[in-house]
């Protein structure tokens, strides 16, 4: 018996191996056909891997849905901001707001915890959950994710790429290229006057970003 139990682990184990190379080849179509069926025969430990792998294949194919059913499987038992970072960005693009927003807390909680070096910084997530509002169109949403990371820049006040990476934020070239549909379409405030002020709290570098993303606005 223990001998077949080797066979079959064995051949699992390959099978896994291929699907990862399938994942890593692009090969989203394989690896759902592939993994799916795989998945029914597997214990507790192994099921992980393949629910990652299935998880982000259905978020490339814009299976948001599917994908977010899989994220929450792996986000239950986990610790790992970035686990739940990945149901916050998934629900959202699914539409599902109270639950993206809800994993987004427990992504900050997590991080504030027990985050690494190789964890998704709060400020990036910001800056993720602000982008996935802006594709599904949530434009008032998008803004407020966007306030709180002018919050965060006015604070510093200091706009250089290598400061800002230091401290785990985007550039703020790219949240302001980022914001451009963003600020055409909210209604919370004016926005000429929004940038103006937010422009009056940087160094020049960031009063220059901000001044040129005004007048691109105004066109």
């Amino acid at each position: 018996m223990s001998l077949f139990k080797n066979i079959f682990s064995k051949n699992n184990k390959d099978e896994i191996e291929e699907i990862k190379g399938l994942f890593e080849g692009k090969d989203f179509d394989s690896v759902i056909l592939k993994g799916e069926k795989l998945l029914k025969r597997l214990k507790a430990e192994e099921r992980k891997t393949i629910i990652k792998l299935l998880s982000l294949s259905h978020f490339n194919k814009g299976s948001n849905k599917i994908a977010l059913t899989y994220f929450k499987e792996i986000a239950s038992s986990s610790t790992n901001s970035d686990d739940w970072f990945n149901v916050t960005s998934t629900a959202i693009l699914a539409k599902e707001v109270d639950t993206g927003m809800n994993a987004f807390s427990k992504a900050i909680e997590f991080y504030q915890k027990n985050g690494t070096s190789e964890n998704i910084p709060i400020g990036q997530m910001s800056y993720y959950v602000m982008q996935a509002f802006r594709d599904t169109e949530e434009y008032d949403l998008a803004f407020v994710q966007l306030m709180k990371l002018r919050d965060v820049y006015c604070e510093l006040k200091i706009t250089d790429p290598t400061f800002l990476h230091i401290r785990g934020l985007p550039f703020l070239s790219h949240v302001m290229e980022a914001s451009k549909a963003i600020l055409k379409n909210q209604k919370i405030t004016e926005t000429q006057m929004w940038l103006k002020e937010f422009a009056s709290q940087l160094d020049e570098e960031g009063k220059s970003l901000i001044e040129k993303l005004a007048n691109e606005l105004k066109k």
